[in-house]
């Protein structure tokens, strides 16, 4: 569930490295989606 399908990118305490189930997990895992959105969003700019 953590790996992009496409340029759909999943974030959510419950998919969380750490802190799983809890805010923190969501505030990583969100961390992490937006730095993989990002990088996808500058590949197709070039």
């Amino acid at each position: 569930m953590q790996a992009a399908h496409g340029l759909v990118l999943l974030a959510g305490s419950d998919i969380a490295n750490g802190w799983s189930g809890f805010i923190d997990g969501a505030i990583e895992s969100g961390m992490a989606a937006a730095r993989d959105g990002a990088g996808l969003l500058a590949l197709l700019r070039s």
